[in-house]
């Protein structure tokens, strides 16, 4: 049975009746910003190029991927593609529907309240079966049949018992895995460390982790507090102090950290420091004799 899609039109923190579940479906989508609920909310990644922002971090998600925010757990999307198509089935429920349901040792809400929000990847034959209650779920809230509020406990509890499976088996660390935040930061520190006698644009940070420039750029900023294209010159700026104070001449300093030439070189470390190289390094050799011409005396 197809299931029906509707567009995303906005976010909403209150959630009217016990609970909501939408199979939402559309391209280049707005009004995407960091939110929060006054209730549970799980999303089951189905489609689309997308990093997930919360508290913890950046997260990648790919099809299958599961999130479960607690209540007030602020969160969201980063579309990596607008060209593609994004699309997950969301479904906010209240805290105390979730306990009514719970019982017999089993606390159904474990999945949000382990923590603010928690993204994880779940083996391939639970994604299904998963999938498949959503979808009767989502039949039975659209469609309303006879018997639909029997329908609604029935299947709500099947969907959170199998998700508790995961959480309360001794082998839960071998069938489910949480993600962890992407650590962007480390990545581009490893690409600048590797080709920082190189020519390095945007697009190749981008590229290298697996973002839209356009994302990156705005993520980035987001993380280190400047841009990227800064936080380039300011890295080569730091190796090429390293090199100078180790001995290495200004120009050779500069042409080992990428930059074109040494007027290049000048101009960034002036931006920076407000004084020539020269003048700088003056008074770290001077810094440096005082110290030692005291340690001698002693």
């Amino acid at each position: 049975m197809r299931l029906p899609k509707s567009e995303f039109v906005k976010y909403s923190k209150e959630l009217v009746g016990d609970y909501a579940i939408k199979f939402l479906s559309g391209v280049n989508e707005k009004n995407l910003y960091p939110h929060y609920h006054e209730c549970f909310e799980m999303l089951f990644m189905v489609e689309g190029k997308v990093a997930y922002r919360t508290s913890q971090g950046l997260f990648m998600l790919r099809p299958g991927d599961i999130m479960f925010h607690n209540v007030h757990a602020q969160h969201s999307p980063l579309i990596l593609n607008k060209e593609a198509l994004y699309e997950r089935i969301n479904l906010q429920i209240k805290p105390e529907k979730l306990k009514s349901l719970s019982g017999y040792g089993i606390d159904l809400s474990r999945c949000f309240t382990a923590g603010n929000s928690g993204i994880f990847r779940i083996p391939y034959y639970a994604q299904n079966t998963i999938r498949m209650i959503l979808g009767k779920i989502i039949t039975v809230y659209e469609e309303k049949p006879f018997g639909y509020k029997l329908l609604e406990d029935i299947y709500l509890t099947e969907l959170f018992l199998k998700i508790s499976e995961f959480f309360y088996a001794k082998s839960s660390e071998e069938t489910i895995k949480e993600l962890q935040p992407l650590q962007l930061l480390n990545m581009v520190d490893q690409f600048i460390a590797e080709n920082i006698d190189c020519p390095i644009c945007i697009d190749d940070l981008a590229n290298f982790v697996c973002m839209n420039k356009y994302s990156f750029m705005r993520c980035f900023k987001e993380l280190a507090s400047c841009t990227a294209y800064q936080y380039i010159i300011n890295t080569r700026l730091k190796e090429a102090e390293a090199l100078i104070k180790a001995g290495t001449p200004f120009t050779n300093a500069a042409e080992k950290c990428g930059f074109s030439d040494y007027s290049c070189f000048y101009r960034c470390f002036h931006n920076k420091y407000k004084m020539s190289p020269q003048k700088y390094f003056e008074g770290y050799v001077q810094s440096a004799s005082s110290a030692n011409g005291k340690e001698t005396a002693r």
